[in-house]
């Protein structure tokens, strides 16, 4: 007769004595399940997604693709093709894009008056510009602020003219552009020369 502590089999005609109770071998087997289930159970856990990161790649559009621009928007408006402009290129809206900023001088009876000349802001993109708008009357050169409005650069430029105070003012960006005629504005009391808070632009950038 078997003891309580031993379980007989029959393994290839040998009689082979398990040193392990029946109750023993349960809870063996109960454990191996639990853990096994536990495993499974990890194994299907939804894991947190790895933080996306942006695969896109910010393209500065080149010379030549603010040549195309400014040559569709002289056609567009049906202005002389002809016309000359200075340029210097900023990214005014931290996209690492370089913005435009145009002044169109020649022919001069067309863009320019005793009051300045025309600015065009044009935005960049990948490839392109497309117009912010156009300002006048400016005078070169034009001061870059350090600070912003909606995200843009604010701008001074200079105004004088045979009737009207010569004076400094600031254009800010209002969410879709600059003011359009700066002699309506009042005068900005900061001076921009030689002032680390300014970058000057358009003083000798040469005619394009």
């Amino acid at each position: 007769m078997q003891s309580k502590w031993e379980h007989a089999n029959i393994m290839g005609g040998f009689l082979y004595k398990n040193p392990y109770p029946v109750a023993m071998q349960n809870i063996y087997i109960t454990i191996a399940l639990v853990l096994a289930l536990f495993v499974q159970g990890c194994a299907n856990t939804p894991q947190p997604d790895a933080p996306k990161t942006s695969s896109a790649k910010v393209i500065d559009p080149t010379n030549e693709d603010l040549k195309v621009a400014m040559m569709a928007f002289l056609k567009k408006t049906g202005a002389p093709v002809s016309s000359t402009y200075n340029f210097v290129r900023f990214d005014l809206n931290g996209d690492k894009r370089r913005e435009a900023i145009a002044i169109v001088n020649s022919p001069y009876g067309y863009w320019c008056g005793t009051h300045g000349c025309t600015m065009l802001i044009m935005k960049a993109h990948d490839n392109k510009f497309t117009l912010v708008n156009s300002i006048q009357p400016v005078r070169e050169p034009i001061y870059i602020s350090r600070t912003k409005t909606k995200g843009w650069n604010n701008l001074i430029v200079r105004i004088s003219g045979r009737w009207d105070e010569t004076k400094n003012v600031l254009l800010r960006y209002d969410g879709s552009k600059y003011p359009k005629n700066p002699t309506k504005l009042v005068e900005y009391p900061v001076n921009p020369i030689n002032n680390p808070d300014f970058i000057r632009v358009l003083y000798d950038e040469g005619t394009r």
